[in-house]
């Protein structure tokens, strides 16, 4: 499910540029079009499958790491005391203006947020699509390294070079052309 990358690389970013530190965060309102909201439908995840699609989960995984590391989907991962923390802090609000047909076409799983930090200090922005989709494809290089990590995860013993991937790419790229 996509519907939580956009508001992850949000948040990730919104963290990293202004210097957030996780336990300064007093709010998350993060305001999404109704096909984020009808999937994303687990506010407090009560396991692995659950936080796959709660959008608390992944903000407060984004603004812990970063992203959602594969160690993310780990019940140990899934108890901890600051995610719960960050997770109870997140309100999700379906919006009208971000589910209109013509915002719904361009970004149909985009997201605004905004922080609330306890110096009174609100940061806010948008994400229409996430680094990953169609439009910001991931680059070789990000999508080798994304595959190495999973095998890696895996208990997999094999890395794959970059010039191996990018051949594969362009091999399953030409495959994929309708005819």
């Amino acid at each position: 499910c996509s519907a939580a990358h956009a508001g992850i690389d949000l948040v990730a970013r919104l963290v990293k540029e202004n210097n957030i530190k996780p336990e300064t965060i007093e709010s998350i309102k993060a305001y999404v079009p109704k096909t984020v909201f009808n999937s994303l439908v687990y506010e407090i995840p009560c396991n692995i499958q659950q936080a796959q699609f709660s959008l608390p989960y992944c903000l407060a995984c984004a603004i812990l790491h970063g992203r959602v590391r594969l160690d993310d989907l780990s019940p140990a991962e899934l108890d901890s005391p600051m995610k719960k923390r960050l997770m109870l802090l997140v309100e999700t609000y379906f919006s009208a203006e971000l589910s209109t047909e013509e915002i719904s076409v361009k970004f149909p799983e985009c997201i605004r947020i905004e922080l609330m930090l306890e110096d009174g200090k609100k940061i806010q922005g948008f994400c229409g699509e996430p680094y990953g989709m169609p439009n910001s494809a991931l680059t070789d290089a990000a999508l080798t390294k994304k595959f190495n990590e999973c095998l890696e995860f895996s208990k997999i013993n094999k890395k794959f070079p970059q010039p191996l991937m990018g051949n594969l790419l362009r091999l399953a790229t030409e495959l994929l052309k309708p005819i």
